[in-house]
Parts: structure tokens; sequence; C-alpha cells
């Protein structure tokens, strides 16, 4: 049972993927449970993106709560498709669910 638990505690970090968008590359990090929650209780695109968008040096969110208002004016062509990999990267959809398979 130790072994279990010990391998689902090593799971307690993020994990972090470069995507390109509009020319941009950008880095994504996974979320926390706790910040997986909130997203769910109101999900909405740009706060998706203050939690997930991190400096690719030093892993810190490049969006603080105070960047909010301006998130949601994003262009969409950069928003949408930024949102659904960082949902891609979190599991919360996959390619299949696109298609509707």
């Amino acid at each position: 049972m130790s072994d279990l638990r010990d391998r689902i505690k090593s799971k307690c970090h993020r994990r972090y993927k470069t995507v390109k968008i509009q020319g941009e590359e950008l880095t994504i990090q996974t979320l926390s449970v706790t910040e997986a929650e909130d997203y769910f209780q109101n999900p909405q695109a740009h706060r998706l993106i203050m939690w997930a968008v991190v400096d690719p040096e030093t892993k810190n969110r490049v969006f603080l709560e105070e960047d909010e208002d301006d998130l949601m004016n994003l262009e969409a062509g950069l928003a949408l498709p930024l949102h659904l990999e960082i949902q891609r990267f979190n599991g919360f959809v996959s390619y299949e669910d696109e298609e509707g398979n």
C-alpha cells in the first residue's frame, strides 16, 4: 500500500510544456487540484491562462490577479488556442473529445 501511496505522492509536482501559438512560444504548466477545482467552478479561459502560463526559466506565473482585466481582452486568436492547449495538457479534454468520438 505504501508503494502506491509513494507513487501517487510523487505526482505532486508540476509538468511544463512549450507551445507555439501565433508565432509566440509560451510555456504552460499543469494545474494543482485546487486550481483545477476553481476552474471547473468558474470555467473562464482568461483565468486558466493566468494560472498556467509561466516564465520558462523561473517557472513563476507570468500573469497576476491584477492582470485579469487585461487577459479578458486578449485577442481570441491567441487566447482560445492557448486555452485549448492548457486544457489538453491538463487532461481536461483530449483530441478524441474534440472530434466527438
